[in-house]
């Protein structure tokens, strides 16, 4: 974290309409973003078994307190929760004009995002600045599945079988399996920074023994992180850290604890905050 924060104002510079950003999150990923920064904790920021929030916990909160620095001082963004199509105009357009010197984003979206910019001959990729086995890996895993419900579960899985061992059709992203990455077929079709990239996570997947981070872990669907936005954004807007997160715990506790005893998430979310305006916002409309 301390790495990228040290980069990323080096490459900050300018003033007004001139300036070139530092950091920025890809715009189609921009929550995931934040999530994997707050994943350097090693803390999950709700308790696994009782579902509570730990937002003062002092682990997280220094992460937190990092993250909202490295976005104050080296990126374009005023405002976070809320704001993600400004955001997506934003870091797009700052792209397009070559002010932002660095972005996180997927492999995937990195290649779409660089051929529609014309970005191909400007831009490299490296594996995220930190050690991917100490707190999680910043990893989506995408495949196909078989339906339970399906007749035809014996084509469909020789079907995958097949496509499992071909290496002649190279998919966008990183190939889950070395011998893909090695053959013949991804080296040719790919660009150098893919081959580093994926020759780069392939060594950190087989040297660690990482947990995943508090959004990949199984959790309830009414679990609610509206608030630590919130304490993030106030924070952001020159707020006091500590308070802004001790508040939102407390909001959270109270939302959670209404949902534990079968209250419904948009009653619960409203009676903790008459001002929510999170997912489960009721529409009054209806």
């Amino acid at each position: 974290m301390t790495d990228l924060q040290q980069a990323a104002a080096q490459f900050s510079q300018g003033s007004d309409t001139e300036r070139i950003y530092g950091f920025g999150f890809s715009s189609t990923r921009f929550i995931e973003g934040q999530e994997l920064l707050f994943q350097q904790a090693r803390q999950p920021v709700f308790d696994p078994a009782s579902g509570q929030p730990q937002f003062t916990d002092p682990a997280l909160v220094n992460v937190l307190d990092q993250v909202v620095t490295l976005l104050a001082e080296s990126s374009p963004y005023e405002q976070l929760y809320g704001s993600a199509i400004n955001i997506l105009d934003r870091t797009d357009s700052l792209l397009e004009q070559e002010r932002l010197a660095m972005w996180l984003d997927t492999v995937a979206d990195i290649e779409q995002r660089a051929s529609f910019l014309g970005l191909e001959e400007t831009i490299d990729v490296q594996p995220l600045p930190f050690n991917l086995g100490d707190g999680g890996q910043p990893v989506r895993i995408r495949g196909l599945h078989i339906s339970a419900e399906t007749e035809y579960a014996d084509g469909c899985w020789e079907w995958i079988s097949y496509l499992s061992g071909v290496d002649t059709v190279v998919p966008p992203g990183i190939p889950a399996r070395q011998s893909i990455v090695d053959s013949p077929a991804f080296q040719s079709q790919s660009p150098a920074w893919l081959i580093s990239t994926a020759e780069a996570y392939h060594s950190h997947w087989q040297a660690s023994q990482a947990m995943p981070g508090w959004w990949q872990t199984p959790r309830p669907r009414a679990q609610e992180p509206y608030w630590l936005y919130q304490a993030l954004d106030a924070a952001l807007q020159g707020g006091n850290l500590e308070q802004e997160l001790a508040e939102a715990q407390t909001v959270t506790a109270q939302y959670w604890n209404c949902v534990q005893n079968d209250g419904e998430p948009g009653e619960c979310a409203q009676q903790a905050d008459p001002d929510y305006a999170g997912r489960w916002q009721i529409d009054e409309s209806e």
